[in-house]
């Protein structure tokens, strides 16, 4: 997912800073500031309407054999296999 959120659009930036929160709430589930952040990135993302980006884009990661959202692109098989040799998408 890190490769299709490098735009600095605000919708991608949000996702971006949504997604991190959802792995830092996985390890600190009971920390009250992440949670409050958590809520707040939740209120943007239906302001923005990211939802329906965020789903397309694991929609898209998903439809190339890329279901491994967490995983960089350049280390995925599938998407060596896709997008062929000597190009680098890192």
């Amino acid at each position: 997912m890190e490769y299709m959120y490098e735009s600095s659009t605000p919708v991608f930036s949000l996702i971006k800073e949504y997604e991190k929160t959802l792995v830092q709430l996985q390890v600190d589930p009971q920390n009250s500031a992440i949670q409050d952040r958590l809520l707040k990135q939740q209120q943007d993302m239906d302001t923005l309407g990211a939802w329906d980006t965020s789903a397309n884009a694991r929609t898209i990661l998903t439809k190339l054999g890329l279901p491994d959202h967490s995983r960089k692109l350049g280390n995925c098989q599938a998407a060596k296999k896709t997008c062929g040799p000597g190009k680098n998408l890192d």
